[in-house]
Formats: structure tokens, C-alpha cells, sequence
């Protein structure tokens, strides 16, 4: 698999071999054994040309939300695999405006005849792929500072379908932004060792993209029964924005001060508005 995502291989090979890399990282054991190896790493490497190509963006977002899903931490990384997931994050952000319109971060659409066709199929593929993932809870499980605490749990956690929570986000309705959201959402719960992650989410403009994404969920929630828009999805978007918020902000001073300022401290203000919302909401479902 690794030798048929060389950069020099087909692309539509390339992003075939990376998402059956990603079914197989399905079965913590070998999402492990990828990890001790140092193999993340290495995979990422051979997918550094994912941001020229629409296609590769979707597979890679897609292989790195799976390994994520096993309690990989910002130990199993270097700078180079952050920069490239940030450069994820800052192409697929680039259409986020508003959610109510239904935006869909698709390059795709740029693309005409075989090559349309072709991330079309591509990007089916990844849906099924994580249409096999478990769906994100509102609440994290509690985790230690070490990774030995609930290694024996983690066998049982095959991801499968008849385990879903239907109270979760359905990781396959998520955009790539989203996903990629949800890496760094991984990578920075375990508060032990991922300072250094922290501060290079603020160097590289990572806050930036998380922040605007939160800003852009909350501008579309609204309070509007005639509107279509699914507002349960949006909202379980928002929340996993707010936890990831959370956790870089978390006994990291200089995160806490760049989002209070940024953009005219234009996050706060919209918390504060979708605090007044969620008031009205609560006094409105109880009447």
C-alpha cells in the first residue's frame, strides 16, 4: 500500500491505496502498530502533495481522521505532518461562510469530465469509509495523562456500525475541514504532552481557521422554526468547535489571549450571542 502512494504513482492509485489504509487503521491493533513504527509519519510524507490535488485532500483528511480516532497524540507527529494538516484546514476553509446556505467546501467542483468523475468515485470511497466510524459524542471520555489507562477498553473499540451512538455527529456527514478539526480535536485531549502542538496551531494560523469555523456554525443558528436547515447537526458541529477551543485553550495563556482579540474579539462576542440563544431555547422547549 505505502508503495502505491508515491507521489510518483497514479493519483487515482494513490488515493485508492490511502483510503484502504484507512480501513485497515479501523482495527486499533494496526492503527498501533502504524504508530510504533513510526510509520504516520512516513505515510504523511509520501501524501505532502495532498494540497495540489482535490482528490489526495479528501483521502488524506480521511486517513488521518481514522488514526486519530485510536488515541494518537501530537507524540506520534512532527512539525511537518502539523504544517500539512494545517494547509488541509487552510484550503478547505477557504469557502466557509455561512452554514445556513448549505456551503460545501467542494474543489471538485472546479474539476470537468474524468477528472470530476474520478473525485466523484473518490469521493464516495471516503464517505463509506467513514460511514464504518463511530459517531462523535457530545461529551469526550475523561482521559489520563497516561496511554496505558484503558488499553484493554480500546481492543473492544472496533469501529462498527451497530455500535453507533445516535446521539453522536456522524463523522461521515462532515466536511474536510471539519475532519481535520477533529484530528487536532484528538490530538490536543490528551493535556500531558501536546503544549507544543498548541503553540504551533498558533504560529501556523490553525486558531485562525478552528475560530472562524465556530463563528461561522453560530452564525447559522438562528432562531427560525421555519427554516430547514438541520439545527441538531449544526449544533453538534459547534460543540465539537467549542471543545476543541477548549482544549487549546487550556492552561495555554497565549492561545487564551490571541482568541480573545481575534478578529476584534469577535468570538466572544458571538458566544455571548449563542449563550442569550441557548437560554431562549432552553426557556422555550420547557414552556
Amino acid at each position: 500500500l505505502l508503495d502505491n502512494m508515491r507521489p510518483e504513482q497514479p493519483l487515482s492509485l494513490r488515493c485508492l491505496s490511502t483510503l484502504n489504509l484507512a480501513c485497515e487503521c479501523l482495527k486499533p491493533d494496526f492503527s498501533r502498530q502504524l504508530r510504533a513504527h513510526g510509520l504516520v509519519n512516513k505515510i504523511l510524507v509520501l501524501l505532502k502533495d495532498a494540497l495540489e490535488h482535490p482528490s489526495l485532500q479528501v483521502v488524506t483528511a480521511t486517513f488521518f481522521f481514522v488514526i486519530c480516532q485510536h488515541r494518537m497524540d501530537s507524540s506520534d507527529l512532527d512539525r511537518k505532518c502539523v504544517e500539512l494538516l494545517n494547509g488541509l484546514l487552510e484550503k478547505s476553509s477557504d469557502d466557509i461562510h455561512d452554514y445556513s446556505e448549505q456551503q460545501k467546501e467542494d474543489k471538485g467542483s472546479l474539476l470537468e469530465g474524468k477528472a470530476a468523475r474520478e473525485y466523484e468515485k473518490i469521493k464516495q470511497k471516503a464517505k463509506s469509509v467513514l460511514e464504518k466510524c463511530s459517531p462523535l459524542p457530545l461529551k469526550d471520555k475523561e482521559r489520563g495523562s497516561g496511554r496505558k489507562e484503558d488499553d484493554k477498553e480500546e481492543d473492544e473499540e472496533v469501529i462498527e456500525v451497530q455500535n453507533f451512538d445516535q446521539d453522536g455527529l456522524k463523522p461521515a456527514c462532515l466536511t474536510i475541514s471539519e475532519l481535520v478539526s477533529e484530528c487536532f480535536h484528538n490530538l490536543t485531549s490528551n493535556q500531558s504532552n501536546c503544549h507544543w502542538i498548541k503553540e504551533e496551531m498558533r504560529i501556523l494560523g490553525t486558531l485562525d481557521h478552528v475560530a472562524n469555523i465556530a463563528i461561522a456554525l453560530s452564525n447559522s443558528i438562528t432562531w427560525d422554526e421555519s427554516e430547514e436547515i438541520d439545527k441538531k447537526e449544526l449544533l453538534l458541529k459547534l460543540l465539537r468547535s467549542l471543545k476543541l477551543l477548549e482544549n487549546v485553550t487550556f492552561l495555554n495563556k497565549g492561545n487564551q489571549t490571541y482568541l480573545t482579540v481575534f478578529d476584534g474579539s469577535l468570538l466572544i462576542s458571538k458566544l455571548c450571542k449563542l449563550i442569550a440563544f441557548s437560554q431562549n431555547l432552553l426557556i422555550h422547549n420547557s414552556a
